[in-house]
Order: structure tokens, then C-alpha cells, then sequence
């Protein structure tokens, strides 16, 4: 077991009528990096139905697949991101546990903190303030 951040999700009123299933990521090391995301506070999960390594956030599943994730500069995902009650207490988990902060941002209608993850891919913890408003 791996002590790492704890991640609460936040439900959103919206009229989406679908869901998002999972998402796969390349990795060197699929393994080592579900176990690494599960650290950055993502649920473990069985393996998917290809047999790869995964996590799961908010009903959805991050897969992690054997392949070169890409330039670690700049990966070709960006970030992923969880809305969670407050971004401050990840802020201070993060640093508890000496996870790599990559940037903080205090803008308008939110306030997050990015992680560094497995295969540079950062981890957004993005909490939606009051005034937050999509219009």
C-alpha cells in the first residue's frame, strides 16, 4: 500500500450525456507507474480488459500501456486534471510528501496546484471557487 494524497472528487451539475471511460497513457514502465499515480492519490484498479496496468478517478480509469511516453518535455498530454474540495490542502500534502510541485495558479474562478507525475505528465488539483461560472 502507498500513503500518498488524498483525492475527493467533487460532483458538477451537467447536461453531458456521456461519460468519460478512461484514458491511456504510453509508459516504460506501466507497472511501476500506476503505482506511482496511485501515490499522487488516484484509486488502484484491476487491470483493464487488455490486461494493462490502471488507476481510477471519479468512476473513470487511466490506463498506462507499454511504449515510449514521448519527449519528457513536452509530453503530448499536458496535464490531468481533478477537482477536489481544496487545492491548498494538496498543496500541503504535496509538499509533506515530497511530491515535485510544477506550478501553483490563483486565477479568477479557481485555484489549483500542479504535480509533477510518472513520465513528467503533471497532475492538476484544480478547486472551483465560489464565483466560478462556465458563462
Amino acid at each position: 500500500m502507498h500513503e500518498g494524497l488524498r483525492l475527493g472528487l467533487v460532483e458538477a451539475p451537467t447536461e453531458v450525456e456521456y461519460d468519460l471511460d478512461h484514458v491511456a497513457l504510453w509508459s516504460s514502465s506501466p507497472a511501476e507507474t500506476a503505482e506511482e499515480y496511485e501515490r499522487l492519490g488516484f484509486e488502484a484498479a484491476p487491470p483493464g480488459p487488455s490486461g494493462a496496468p490502471r488507476v481510477e478517478v471519479g468512476g473513470a480509469f487511466v490506463e498506462f500501456h507499454d511504449g515510449e511516453p514521448g519527449d519528457p518535455e513536452r509530453p503530448l498530454l499536458n496535464h490531468l486534471a481533478v477537482k477536489v474540495d481544496s487545492a491548498e490542502d494538496h498543496i500541503t500534502e504535496a509538499k509533506e510528501l515530497g511530491i515535485e510541485i510544477a506550478d501553483i495558479v490563483d486565477a479568477p474562478n479557481t485555484y489549483a496546484v500542479f504535480v509533477w507525475g510518472p513520465e513528467r505528465v503533471k497532475v492538476e488539483y484544480v478547486e472551483h471557487k465560489p464565483s466560478f461560472s462556465l458563462t
